[in-house]
C-alpha cells in the first residue's frame, strides 16, 4: 500500500501463500500476483510471467525474518532464513 500512495506503480507481486495472494488481488486488482516460492523463481521467469519492463526503477520485498529476528527465537535452521538470499538474488538478476 505504500509503495501504491508514494506513486510507485506496481508492476507484478510475488506470494507464496494462497490466502495472502487472494488478499492482495482484493486491494490490489490490476497489480499481477505470481504465487510461488521466490526459490524456485528466476528475475527473467518474473519478468516474462508478469510482462515487467526492462525500465525497473525498485524491487520491493519482505521476506520472513522470523529465523533471525531479535524479537524471535533466532532458530539459524529455519528455512525462511533463506528467503533474504533469494531476495536478493532476484534483485540481482531483474536489476533495477
Amino acid at each position: 500500500m505504500g509503495l501504491h500512495q508514494a506513486g510507485f506503480r506496481v508492476v507484478a507481486a510475488v506470494e507464496f501463500d494462497a490466502r495472502h495472494s487472494a488478499t492482495y488481488n482484493s486491494n490490489f486488482p490490476s497489480v499481477p500476483i505470481l504465487q510461488s516460492d521466490v526459490g524456485k523463481l528466476t528475475g527473467q521467469g518474473i519478468a516474462t510471467r508478469a510482462k515487467i519492463p526492462s525500465d525497473l526503477d525498485l524491487v520491493a520485498g519482505g521476506p520472513p525474518c522470523q529465523g533471525f529476528s531479535v524479537m524471535g527465537r533466532r532458530v539459524a535452521t529455519d528455512p525462511r532464513n533463506q528467503m533474504v538470499d533469494h531476495f536478493a538474488r532476484l534483485v540481482a538478476e531483474l536489476r533495477p
